[in-house]
């Protein structure tokens, strides 16, 4: 891979679940949303760990680094998501431990040419294209020299650039409250509907196949005086404002915000946000960088 106009981004506040054994592949697959047995070696995927509910206890992205398989993700979601995850692997071949301390994770920004969702393994390091923008690293010791010489850019930046490609990773405050496609997964190919069960799949289907659904998440970004996770947008109706959505992924870069807000599927992008608690705040929605439409299942 080439790193010239690339900028290196150390993630502290990220880590993984990691897998281990020979069962571990099939283990998953039977956990999570998605369809983890039918990938091609080296090949990463996003994907949902849920509660018996089809409520979201991690967004993830698998990522296989050798003989092993690693959950990337928040760390604020990784206790709960490890602890449910581990329950049931007692009856498989699978060791399942959080590798935050065996591993740094990295991500790479600028535009690149490696082919998305392979891993490639380099002196000890594993690398996966999310997008031809957006690279992740894990590294099991020191980088390559050739990473490690590159200009050095904030962790916001990374988050800044998930916003503008429409991916969410949850946040513990949320862990149970949302089925995955109120959070677009099955818009990254992160939910198949045509593998064998798993925890969640009953609700996860019939948002699908009932048209049960009625909430996306949308990239937005503005100024207001304070702004966290969790709190809530509202849209203008008339002369009063109603509540519009609930921000599960935020980031402040200079002195604008960037985040993702839960909303009504069909809210009208074109209309201005503000905050509940900031009246002067405002915010517009972007257009989702994909489609919300379901693929055709065979």
């Amino acid at each position: 891979m080439s790193t010239q106009n690339l900028s290196l981004i150390k993630l502290e506040n990220w880590g993984a679940i990691q897998l281990s054994g020979t069962d571990s592949k099939t283990y998953l697959n039977s956990q999570v949303t998605a369809h983890i047995s039918g990938l091609a070696d080296n090949t990463a995927t996003f994907g949902a760990h849920c509660d018996a509910k089809g409520k979201s206890w991690s967004h993830f992205y698998f990522v296989p680094t050798g003989s092993t398989f690693q959950l990337f993700q928040r760390k604020n979601t990784l206790a709960k998501s490890l602890a449910e995850l581990s329950k049931y692997a007692v009856f498989s071949k699978t060791d399942i431990t959080d590798s935050s301390d065996n591993l740094t994770w990295y991500a790479l920004l600028g535009e690149q040419s490696a082919e998305q969702h392979r891993v490639i393994g380099i002196e000890n390091t594993y690398q996966v294209s999310v997008s031809n923008t957006l690279t992740l690293i894990a590294c099991e010791g020191d980088l390559p020299k050739e990473l490690a010489n590159l200009n050095q850019a904030d962790e916001a930046l990374f988050e800044k650039a998930l916003v503008e490609q429409g991916i969410v990773f949850m946040h513990d405050v949320h862990q149970s409250e949302y089925v995955p496609q109120m959070l677009n997964l099955q818009a990254i190919n992160g939910i198949s509907f045509t593998k064998g069960c798993y925890m969640g799949q009953e609700t996860v289907a019939r948002m699908r196949y009932l048209g049960k659904n009625k909430r996306a998440a949308f990239p937005f970004s503005g100024q207001a005086n304070e702004l966290k996770i969790n709190d809530t947008l509202e849209i203008q109706n008339g002369e009063n404002w109603r509540r519009a959505g609930t921000i599960v992924t935020l980031v402040k870069v200079e002195q604008t915000y960037y985040g993702i807000a839960v909303c009504a599927a069909d809210i009208d992008i074109a209309q201005t946000l503000r905050a509940k608690q900031d009246e002067q705040s405002t915010f517009t929605l972007s257009p989702l960088p994909y489609s919300l439409e379901y693929k055709a299942t065979k």
